[in-house]
């Protein structure tokens, strides 16, 4: 599942036709929880190509970290930092208006899975909430789709003209 980068509809960046890692990491980040290794790597890179361009002080990443969205989000909501988001996560703040997608990177990503013991077979249990999982999962691929349509820019931070005209 992509991650975007998220702010508020007044960020300097929000009119940018496209918009890198690196100039997003010019403002605060707002971590929304513990950043994974896999996506730090790469975060650490832009981040240190963001310093080498930029022209005021160094910020430190993340420059908050929340135990959640929805501290995440206020601070977004208030200010010129941005966080990164899945899309059902941020639908009513985009629907209203108040948040905009500043675009995606390709390793910018959520993903999960399911853990069993080799040889043993899932309970009854398991195999349904494993069908829960997946079923809920076609619903936010589907709202999501709808989402990025209406809201969003491609994967290069290009903006999408469709979205002005939908709203």
């Amino acid at each position: 599942r992509t991650v975007y980068w998220v702010a508020r509809a007044e960020h300097p960046l929000a009119r940018r036709e496209r918009v890198s890692a690196e100039e997003v990491l010019q403002y605060p980040f707002v971590a929304p929880a513990q950043i994974p290794p896999r996506v730090l790597d790469p975060l650490l890179k832009a981040h240190a190509r963001a310093a080498a361009t930029s022209r005021g002080p160094t910020l430190s990443l993340p420059a908050v970290r929340c135990d959640g969205l929805a501290p995440a989000k206020r601070i977004v909501a208030c200010s010129d930092a941005v966080t990164g988001s899945i899309l059902s996560c941020v639908s009513s703040e985009l629907k209203s208006g108040q948040f905009v997608l500043l675009g995606a990177e390709p390793w910018l990503t959520l993903q999960y899975g399911a853990v069993s013991l080799k040889g043993r077979p899932w309970s009854q249990a398991a195999v349904r909430m494993y069908e829960y999982v997946r079923e809920a999962e076609r619903q936010v691929d589907a709202q999501e789709a709808d989402l990025l349509r209406r809201f969003g820019r491609k994967r290069t931070g290009q903006r999408r003209r469709a979205a002005a005209a939908s709203s």
